[in-house]
């Protein structure tokens, strides 16, 4: 173990000290302390945050004695570069320094340069003073103003190919995990509990971080198990059948046209790839960049009813849609939080009276456009009421024209009518039937059935609408 780290895991015991080990109760205080300590000393301090702010470090702490450490960890970085672009080496760092400092696990060998400075104790004791008078409980709940929530990695932790990136994705799971972490249990509505099936694993069926889901048109079920970087096929009761033959890094989201062709967003390969029916290679379009069918991180892809392929281009907060062969047609959105402008948007769907919907997931909204993306209307504000999100994650339209939302950092599924109004929800956080832990997908059957992809429990569950 380097000087450097011994510097950073002194800063995390005298944290520790004060408030104890990470816990929902004091996330408030431990997310203050942390971003103050990047501000003012430690850029890789900011590895740690993120770590932090994804439940990583409570995964740690629950499982110390129920799961092998060296399985954490190679589950955990595997989780951080998956998600967040973090460099292998830089992942390994945040998780083992985190494990010495709650003396969880001892670290054998750490030499990751993490450049710290200013680390004496009187300049940490300081920092930690100072945010104990400028969070308060009742006036804090999170740093919600990305303007000014700035996230400098150092050049020596992130990959350049991932760095600008990266600085994407740390912004969704940071703001992502402080949804889940606020996230209130909310009493079970309609949505009555069917089915589940899937457990963590690589083996068919099983799943790791299952993201994207939809229907094809003979029925059967397509999934994106992004962690096993494949695509899993079931028939309508969770029966296995195939899977699809490609190369994938990190694909995470599905869409299946009227003539059963695949449409899947990969960021880590080729932005879309597309299959036909029985799983065979067609095509591929995109590369990375800001141009004209070009992405950054695309996130949802939806078949518009006449043939037209729609894509979130998150990283670059714009819809872009193109015809069945990935020529380009038109885009709209920047960034912002007005009338047509996103933050990091994921779902998407359209439908056949000319409307499309959009899970605008920082901005915690759902926005509607024409096929032209001329906005409409919007509804949805930052909470946990009834009609409120926390980082919507996907919308779909029932057959019966009611709004699904996935309400992500709330744990539940909410439901609407064509203008918005709220109807119903249910789920709550956790493991049991009917809850979620992270869900992130949706699809709806012709016949109204509701399939939900409940990422961080590693399965699917299925409900009657």
């Amino acid at each position: 173990m380097n000087d450097k780290t011994l510097k950073i895991i002194t800063i995390l015991k005298e944290i520790i000290s004060q408030y104890g080990p990470p816990n929902e109760q004091n996330i408030t205080k431990y997310r203050g302390i942390l971003h103050d300590l990047l501000v003012d000393y430690e850029r890789e301090l900011n590895l740690l945050r993120i770590t932090l702010e994804q439940g990583l470090v409570f995964i740690i702490i629950k499982d110390k004695n129920s799961k092998p450490f060296e399985i954490q960890v190679r589950q955990i970085v595997g989780q951080l570069h998956n998600t967040c672009g973090m460099d292998i080496s830089a992942a390994e760092w945040a998780i083992r320094t985190w494990t010495e400092a709650l003396e969880i696990y001892r670290i054998d060998t750490c030499d990751t340069d993490i450049s710290a400075e200013k680390t004496e104790p009187d300049a940490i004791n300081a920092i930690i003073t100072q945010t104990q008078l400028k969070h308060h409980p009742e006036l804090n709940t999170t740093h919600k103003n990305s303007e000014n929530f700035q996230c400098n990695y150092g050049r020596s932790i992130f990959s350049p190919k991932k760095h600008i990136l990266g600085l994407v994705a740390i912004i969704i799971i940071a703001l992502f995990v402080i949804g889940l972490i606020y996230g209130h249990s909310i009493p079970s509505a309609t949505g009555t509990f069917i089915t589940k099936w899937g457990t963590e694993g690589s083996e068919n069926g099983q799943f790791i971080d299952p993201d994207g889901i939809a229907v094809a048109p003979d029925g059967r079920i397509y999934v994106v198990d992004s962690g096993n970087n494949r695509i899993q096929v079931f028939d309508v009761n969770g029966n296995f059948i195939t899977k699809l033959n490609g190369q994938y890094n990190h694909p995470n989201d599905v869409a299946i046209s009227p003539n059963g062709n695949v449409y899947i967003t990969d960021p880590g390969k080729s932005p879309i790839q597309v299959f036909d029916v029985n799983g065979n290679f067609i095509t591929k379009w995109g590369t990375e960049g800001s141009e004209n069918g070009q992405f950054s991180y695309p996130s949802g892809v939806v078949v518009a009813p006449n043939g037209q392929i729609y894509v979130v281009d998150s990283g670059n907060n714009r819809i872009q849609v193109f015809d069945a062969n990935g020529t380009f047609i038109t885009k709209w959105g920047t960034l912002g939080s007005g009338n047509g402008q996103f933050r990091l948007p994921k779902g998407i769907e359209v439908v056949s009276n000319g409307r499309v919907f959009v899970a605008d997931w920082e901005n915690s909204r759902i926005q509607v456009f024409d096929t032209n993306g001329n906005y409409i209307t919007q509804w949805g504000t930052e909470g946990s009421e009834n009609g409120q999100f926390s980082l919507p994650s996907d919308v779909m339209v029932a057959p019966n024209g009611q709004i699904y939302v996935v309400d992500s950092g709330n744990n539940r599924i909410q439901v609407f009518d064509a203008n918005g109004n709220f109807i119903t929800k249910w789920g709550t956080g956790g493991s049991e039937n009917s809850q979620f832990n992270l869900a992130l997908s949706i699809a709806v059957t012709p016949n109204g059935n509701v399939y939900i992809t409940d990422s961080q429990n590693e399965r699917i569950q299925e409900f009657s609408a």
